[in-house]
């Protein structure tokens, strides 16, 4: 079996060239930004893959952190980061508003925001675009969520990279003029290890005026 890390390399080629994984549907025209703001998971491995060590890019985060939180007044929001001592990483990434690795796993875990454009359509077509670039896809849990009561689903599914396989989840949701998208990724083995910091990292998230 192959042995990896998981690596943040910005959004990815097939993702800027609008050529989804073999049975994907490209996304229309109008959603584009969509595919080039979002970090293509098959890219996210690429640096490890090709050149043996993560590769990153200049991140687009515009708010700042106080203590363990990120607070962003200009979208309105704030949440707590991965507990470093846990072992997450900060790592910039073009296209996240977060991101983190943590080497010990072999994860890493991403948020993303957009607030000036938000990809319209419903919610499992919207989040479906999140895991463009992975084969083999089987979904193993699907659930309706709300947060702060905004809607919002769930998306955990198994797949391969490069013939790797790895374990990935997704939550996408909306609330007011935003839309926003947590993601997590590991080897099947190790996501139960770093899933109760992701999910504490979702549940965190929290208008700038309730914490």
């Amino acid at each position: 079996m192959k042995t990896f890390q998981i690596g943040f390399a910005g959004a990815g080629l097939r993702a800027r060239r609008g050529t989804p994984a073999p049975g994907e549907r490209a996304l229309s025209r109008g959603h584009a930004w969509r595919t080039q703001g979002i970090p293509n998971l098959r890219q996210w491995l690429v640096g490890v893959f090709l050149l043996g060590s993560f590769f990153f890019v200049a991140a687009c985060a515009a708010g700042r952190i106080v203590g363990e939180t990120y607070r962003d007044p200009d979208h309105g929001f704030q949440v707590r980061l991965p507990p470093a001592g846990a072992g997450w990483i900060p790592r910039p990434l073009e296209g996240a508003t977060l991101s983190f690795e943590s080497p010990e796993l072999r994860a890493a875990m991403a948020l993303l925001v957009e607030c000036s454009a938000p990809e319209t359509g419903d919610l499992p077509g919207v989040a479906r675009h999140l895991f463009f670039g992975l084969e083999g896809k089987r979904i193993e849990a699907r659930e309706v969520v709300r947060l702060h009561d905004a809607p919002g689903l769930r998306t955990r599914l198994r797949a391969r990279l490069d013939n790797a396989p790895v374990e990935v989840e997704g939550v996408t949701w909306r609330r007011a003029r935003c839309l926003y998208d947590f993601i997590y990724v590991a080897p099947p083995a190790a996501f139960p290890q770093g899933h109760p910091d992701f999910e504490a990292f979702v549940q965190s998230w929290a208008p700038l005026s309730e914490r």
